[in-house]
C-alpha cells in the first residue's frame, strides 16, 4: 500500500502520519508473508500491526471525544469491527488454526481502502479545524 494525499489525506497532519505508519506495517507484513513465510516472523509482523492499529484507533477516538465529533459513536463501532476481527485472527494464527495469506492482506488493504477516503475524511473538516 502507498499512501498519497489524493486517495487518502484526512487534513489532520497527525493522523495521516499514522496513517503512512499504519500502511509501512502492512507493507511489512505483507512481504513476510510473501518473501518469508517463516511463521514466526509473519507473527511478529502480525501482532506489530494489530498493535499499531489499536494504537492508532485509540489516538482518532481521544480526539474525537475531546472536539465533540458526532460520529464518534459509528466510527468507533467500525474501528471496534475490524479490531475484533484482527484479535480473531490473530488467535487463530497463534494456534496454528489459521494462516496469514494473501487473501487476509486483501481484506485489510480493502477495509483500509474504503475505511480512510469513506469515514476518516468525514473527521478531517471537524478535527483539523476545530
Amino acid at each position: 500500500m502507498q499512501w498519497t494525499e489524493e486517495q487518502y489525506g484526512t487534513t489532520v497532519p497527525k493522523f495521516d502520519e499514522e496513517h503512512k505508519n499504519l500502511f509501512r506495517f502492512v507493507n511489512q507484513l505483507h512481504r513476510s508473508i510473501v518473501e518469508s513465510k517463516d511463521r514466526s516472523i509473519v507473527k511478529h509482523n502480525l501482532d506489530a500491526l494489530v498493535s499499531y492499529v489499536v494504537e492508532h484507533f485509540r489516538s482518532e477516538e481521544e480526539m474525537m471525544q475531546s472536539k465533540g465529533f458526532e460520529g464518534y459513536e459509528a466510527h468507533k463501532r467500525s474501528h471496534d469491527k475490524f479490531v475484533e476481527t484482527c484479535a480473531n485472527l490473530q488467535e487463530q494464527f497463534a494456534a496454528g488454526q489459521d494462516n496469514i495469506t494473501l487473501e487476509t492482506m486483501q481484506y485489510i488493504k480493502n477495509w483500509l481502502d474504503s475505511h480512510i477516503p469513506n469515514t476518516d475524511r468525514q473527521y478531517g473538516p471537524f478535527l483539523a479545524g476545530g
